[in-house]
């Protein structure tokens, strides 16, 4: 049932999204020179240097598009975060009290962005495509231990947005979000080595979503697959205060229903 309503979703929201081409196509666009601008800047700093704190620029690229990828996941379900948070807000909640689906399905998949997931698995398909003609997969469970440690730190930036979007609740005023957000996952542009190995275990533990794109090319290119099973541990941190969170909207819920 839960499928079929989420292929509908898709298909209806990809056919809104498709009657505003211009503001969509335009949007991309833009955001895309934005990256590139972004590449541009670190190519020029490191043509000074081979590399930094460990970090050569091949390292920061590699990060870069897995940034990007994940980003676009994000924004995939961006647009339903907001929705909830903004109605929960503002006290308008009598939708998610009629609707007889399951809440955290409501929260993540009732304002998709279909062509957002399309583009990151775009990028996901790229950054594949890249490792495998640079010869950077050197064996199987190489592949593994990168492909898993992706997946680990989807989720961990998926459950961060959403504890990040719940923290409009106890604002005063009702902030951007997203945009806080944006700018704070930024961060993991920064070699993993610049922090010192005691500021990134502290990070790696309380903060895994500033590392979410540093952490699986550290797997990759430096060979520390030992950092996915540690990776585990804020995995479980993340989901285990996202599900609390979670129930405890279904009680609010459940009081303005009766």
């Amino acid at each position: 049932m839960y499928l079929k309503i989420l292929l509908k979703t898709l298909i209806l929201n990809l056919k809104s999204q498709m009657d505003y081409k211009v503001n969509f196509f335009g949007d991309f666009i833009l955001t895309i020179c934005y990256y590139i601008f972004t590449i541009s800047i670190f190519k020029i700093i490191f043509s000074y240097s081979n590399s930094f704190k460990g970090w050569t620029f091949q390292d920061f690229y590699l990060s870069f598009l897995v940034f990007i990828s994940i980003n676009f996941i994000l924004e995939t379900i961006s647009d339903s975060l907001y929705e909830f948070f903004e109605n929960l807000f503002s006290g308008k909640i009598d939708t998610y009290l009629c609707k007889p689906l399951n809440l955290s399905f409501i929260v993540l998949f009732s304002y998709l962005q279909p062509l957002k997931f399309i583009f990151s698995i775009i990028f996901i398909s790229y950054l594949y495509y890249y490792i495998i003609i640079n010869n950077l997969f050197l064996s199987i469970s190489h592949t593994i231990f990168f492909s898993a440690s992706f997946i680990v730190y989807i989720i961990i930036s998926i459950c961060f947005t959403f504890i990040f979007h719940s923290l409009n609740i106890f604002s005063d005023k009702n902030l951007y979000i997203g945009y806080y957000q944006y700018h704070i996952m930024q961060l993991c542009f920064i070699p993993p080595n610049a922090y010192g190995q005691n500021i990134f275990k502290f990070l790696f533990i309380t903060a895994p979503f500033i590392l979410c794109s540093s952490v699986p090319i550290f797997i990759l290119t430096h060979q520390k697959t030992y950092l996915l099973y540690y990776s585990f541990i804020p995995m479980f941190i993340m989901i285990i205060i996202s599900i609390y969170i979670l129930k405890s909207y279904k009680k609010l819920l459940k009081s303005f229903g009766g």
